[in-house]
């Protein structure tokens, strides 16, 4: 949600056109970030996607 509210406050100078969600009781924050880092580097290592973080391109 953040994300989408940075985006119509323009404070996002990129956009996103893909999301995965995951809900479960299980899910901490460790596993979040997990899970965030490892899709991060499947589209990477796949060269379809160009990636995009707050610490720049990957």
């Amino acid at each position: 949600m953040q994300h989408l509210r940075d985006a119509q406050a323009e404070k996002e100078k990129y956009y996103w056109n893909t999301a995965v969600v995951f809900i479960g009781r299980d899910l901490n924050k460790a596993h979040i970030r997990y899970l965030e880092n490892r899709f991060v580097e499947i589209a990477r290592n796949s060269k379809r996607y160009l990636v995009l973080t707050k610490n720049g391109r990957l």
